[in-house]
């Protein structure tokens, strides 16, 4: 029976010694001097040889050592095959499909593969084939297909197909590709999962159409996740400013670009705490001030009179109102702007 090991080697078919070097031409047995070469022939490829080179080797002869690492034999004579084959210890299979430079056709293998473990470091594998991919998109384990979603090297066409997988795993692990475009999020703008929908509305790349969409999201968190987003169109301020979860429309007056027709919408909030916001914001148009002025929560009244941009006529009412918070702060406002 044929031993077969695997070896690193560098860009130039070598392999380093202590003091010399050895060179491995394909198909050519060579005798190893020195301690003779190191295999894995069960397990331990990275403790055999460095280089960006994933090498097979027919051996034989081998030299008894003691203190080798597990899965690694040494043998006096080798001849380095002009292919990968899939190794039969499931512990070196892992290490082949999860090296860099990994043959397409052995990755294509090993994506077959009985062992999860085993087809899920192919599906992680960076130069993993695109029609590798495509056959671990069809994998019946869930874990796997999201693996692939995952994988940035995975094409568009495979990641529409997962944007509609059944785990939402693995929809959601393709919100996590780079390659994650406009149209995918579109595909994807009526998941049954809340949670993805909020990842989307946090996506760059989300457009205007989808952002419109989620602003209409039965679920809170998704139309929070909306006001965030960088690109949040000025024209949906108004429409969430009368969204039916306080916390959306705290969210847009907090915003720093939050309009002034949404402020005024804003100001007559059934939430005092809203309306103090409003009446906090630099931008308050006066007209809006001048009706927080006559609040009936003092808060809101203090709010108005704090902030600068109030006008002297309502400054001089909030100095006789009932509350004497509400009137020393309008009362230092004044002095203030004296000055």
């Amino acid at each position: 029976m044929k031993t077969i090991g695997y070896k690193q080697l560098k860009k130039d078919g070598g392999s380093l010694f202590a003091s010399f070097r050895v060179f491995y031409p394909v198909n050519e047995w060579i005798t190893v001097p020195g301690n003779g070469c190191y295999l894995a022939v069960e397990d331990g490829l990275w403790n055999c040889g460095g280089g960006p080179i994933l090498a097979a080797f027919e051996a034989k002869n081998e030299v008894r050592k003691k203190g080798l690492p597990a899965g690694v034999k040494c043998f006096r004579k080798v001849r380095r095959l002009d292919h990968v084959p899939v190794p039969k210890a499931i512990w070196l299979r892992i290490d082949v499909a999860r090296h860099p430079n990994c043959p397409p056709e052995t990755l294509a293998a090993l994506a077959n593969d009985p062992a999860v473990e085993v087809r899920d470091w192919v599906a992680r594998n960076p130069n993993c084939p695109r029609k590798t991919l495509a056959v671990l998109a069809n994998d019946q384990n869930f874990y796997i297909r999201r693996t692939v979603a995952k994988n940035p090297n995975c094409p568009s066409k495979i990641l529409k197909k997962l944007a509609t997988d059944e785990a939402s795993d693995v929809r959601f692990a393709v919100l996590d590709n780079e390659a994650c475009d406009t149209d995918i999020l579109t595909l994807m703008v009526t998941d049954p999962d809340s949670y993805v929908r909020r990842k989307i509305a946090k996506n760059l790349c989300a457009s205007a159409d989808v952002l419109k969409t989620l602003a209409l999201d039965p679920e809170d968190a998704v139309r929070e996740a909306v006001v965030e987003h960088p690109a949040f169109p000025p024209s949906f301020f108004r429409l969430l400013a009368c969204d039916p979860s306080p916390w959306v429309r705290l969210k847009i007056v907090s915003h720093p670009n939050c309009t002034s027709d949404a402020l005024e919408i804003l100001a007559k909030d059934s939430n005092w705490g809203i309306r103090e916001r409003v009446a906090e914001r630099p931008n308050c148009p006066p007209g809006v001030l001048a009706l927080l002025a006559k609040d009936r929560i003092k808060e809101v009244r203090e709010a108005v009179a704090e902030n600068p941009a109030t006008p002297p006529e309502v400054l001089k009412k909030l100095g006789r109102d009932r509350k004497d918070s509400v009137r020393e702060a309008a009362r230092f406002r004044m002095k203030i702007d004296q000055k």
